[in-house]
């Protein structure tokens, strides 16, 4: 999971779910680290650090710190790399690539047997906006969310070797993050806050089943973007106290930009 600390950046925390334990995994102090996903063996995750300096990009290290951290990208100078997904054989993470201002494009960040770092390629790159990539257990599915229709929707298409095929629409409305529980069950998260399940199916042609209701987010209070489906099928969330639900008050400042420049030293106006 991730945290944020006082001091304003991101540290990313791991949770011990048989102890009921929780503990700080990686933390700088002046660097975020967020975003991180576990491989498919859970041995390793890989996650992101940004803090607009040359060691920026997409790390893998082990969660039991036998191993320093390995970087598999380039610096953020240009775009940041927000990792989804990992490839079933391990060889590499599907990410978002966000450049500001710009729509979002789904990349393959490869991940060298020799320890070289490669640059991203891309996997689809359109006028519209893709992003949360997740593949399939069995590496020939890959979900996604695009807005090509003028709003967020869940899409799946095939994927084979290591390329994206045409693409089908599974739901209008979509929210948060997707997830494969089997290789041709997938769920996901419906506005305004439902996590519904559907069934793939690949012949004669790639299609989905009726969406299907399965937790409710909003009655359980558990925000949009912070939860999954654990292996025994229950749902795993960060759920908000009860004071939390409701925002009571919205404070508005005016000319922030100005303000800012007025405070920093003159030479950095």
């Amino acid at each position: 999971m991730t945290a944020l600390t006082q001091g304003a950046t991101y540290e990313t925390w791991m949770a011990d779910a048989t102890r009921g334990t929780l503990r700080r995994w990686v933390a700088l102090p002046n660097a975020d680290i967020a975003s991180a996903v576990w491989s498919s063996d859970g041995m390793s995750t890989a996650y992101s650090r940004e803090g607009l300096t040359p060691d920026d990009g997409l790390y893998v290290q082990r969660p039991d710190g036998a191993s320093t951290p390995r970087r598999i990208s380039a610096d953020f100078t240009e775009a940041s790399l927000t990792p989804t997904s990992w490839l079933p054989d391990g060889s590499g993470i599907i990410a978002t690539r966000n450049v500001v201002n710009k729509n979002r494009d789904l990349f393959l960040v490869p991940i060298s047997s020799d320890g070289t770092v490669v640059p991203p390629r891309p996997l689809r790159v359109t006028a519209a906006s893709e992003e949360a990539g997740v593949v399939s257990q069995d590496g020939r599915l890959i979900a996604f969310h695009s807005d090509e229709s003028g709003r967020r929707e869940v899409y799946i298409a095939g994927f084979d070797n290591n390329t994206v095929g045409l693409a089908v629409m599974v739901y209008d409305g979509a929210c948060g993050q997707v997830q494969w529980v089997t290789p041709r069950r997938l769920v996901y998260c419906a506005m305004p806050g439902t996590v519904m399940a559907v069934d793939i199916t690949t012949s004669p042609g790639l299609a989905a089943s009726v969406p299907v209701p399965l937790f409710n987010l909003a009655a359980l209070r558990i925000n949009l973007g912070s939860w999954q489906i654990g292996p025994d099928g229950r749902l795993i969330g960060l759920q908000r106290g009860e004071a939390e639900d409701a925002i009571e008050s919205i404070n508005l400042v005016l000319n922030w930009s100005d303000t800012v420049r007025l405070r920093l030293p003159r030479g950095e106006r």
